[in-house]
């Protein structure tokens, strides 16, 4: 692990445009951005677009993505790949468990890029990480019983994953290197200060920010 984070733009930011909008990936690409952030969902018709919204958007899989797309303004995800033409690490936050390996590769292998893909549910991610043998698996939150989950994450073939504030400890990287899994620190529960003063200690794979005009400055209200 770098002791130098990646710089991540935040893929729900409004900074730039509409979050996870071609619109908005292109301001953040003028920036030294390392990885790129979109949340996917999958519409009734089997379309991968790129959307966050509030815990309702789980309803949007009922839905044809003309009616979503009519409705929100929102782009597929091969419309939002097809503008970051630099190499760049694309980092999927899987919003929809319908969307199958199948379904990533028929996009994704179109385009030059490195794929990390994140999600909630280790079997989930274990089930994609069995096809997609080149892409990265991150489990996109934090393990309460931090030794256990990591245990299980191996199992599952994720190598990154989050920590809470409480879990950086002196014997976190020795934990961490054995189990050959990498980590970020999980924003919630500190302030922008103590975040980057816990970043500069314990180190981070990555660091998100909205605003990458102003990278002292994280985002941290995930």
């Amino acid at each position: 692990m770098s002791d130098k984070p990646l710089i991540m733009f935040h893929g729900r930011s409004a900074v730039y445009g509409r979050p996870n909008s071609v619109e908005s990936i292109t301001g953040a690409l003028k920036h030294s951005v390392d990885i790129i952030e979109l949340d996917v969902r999958k519409s009734s018709d089997g379309v991968l677009y790129c959307y966050h919204g509030s815990w309702f958007a789980r309803l949007l899989k009922y839905f044809s993505f003309g009616f979503i797309k009519n409705n929100l303004k929102i782009d597929t995800l091969e419309e939002v790949l097809k503008i970051i033409t630099t190499k760049k690490i694309i980092f999927l936050d899987i919003k929809d468990k319908r969307i199958t390996a199948a379904d990533l590769k028929k996009v994704c292998d179109k385009f030059d890029q490195e794929y990390w893909v994140a999600g909630y549910d280790l079997l989930y991610l274990g089930q994609l990480k069995s096809i997609l043998k080149n892409y990265k698996f991150v489990y996109n939150f934090a393990f309460l019983n931090l030794q256990k989950g990591l245990e299980k994450a191996k199992e599952n073939g994720v190598g990154i994953t989050k920590v809470f504030r409480w879990q950086l400890t002196s014997n976190l990287k020795p934990i961490l290197l054995q189990l050959g899994i990498e980590f970020t620190i999980y924003p919630p529960f500190m302030s922008t200060q103590v975040y980057l003063k816990n970043v500069q200690k314990y180190g981070s794979i990555w660091m998100a920010y909205d605003d990458l005009g102003y990278l002292n400055k994280p985002f941290i209200g995930f």
